[in-house]
């Protein structure tokens, strides 16, 4: 993995933190996932794997849950793949290579069209 895509993967992190946190407490319908940001390539998820709806305090607990992965897990070619899950049953997923044009996450630039 490139130093600049460990770098973006933690920007993501960073920019959920500060950003999404302003938006109220986030909820998220029985065995279900919703991605919190993507930038750059970099996608941050949060899944429900509970029966019932699952309410966190903030979005900063998915992206401390993301901070982990970024420190703990494995880095690919294309940025860091992994999961943290927790034991009330809900998880943070951390993949990177994603294409984040109209995604959760501050305005990215378009990339041009080839075709």
């Amino acid at each position: 993995m490139t130093n600049m895509t460990n770098m973006t993967a933690k920007a993501t992190a960073k920019w959920l933190r500060k950003e999404r946190t302003k938006e109220g407490v986030p909820s998220l319908n029985a065995n279900n996932c919703e991605t919190a940001v993507c930038v750059y390539g970099t996608k941050i998820v949060w899944c429900n794997d509970n029966p019932n709806e699952k309410i966190l305090p903030s979005l900063v607990n998915v992206a401390e849950g993301a901070q982990v992965i970024l420190d703990l897990c494995k880095k690919k070619n294309n940025g860091v793949l992994g999961d943290l899950n927790h034991n009330d049953y809900w998880r943070v997923r951390v993949a990177g290579g994603h294409e984040c044009y109209l995604q959760a996450g501050p305005e990215q630039p378009i990339k041009p069209d080839h075709s």
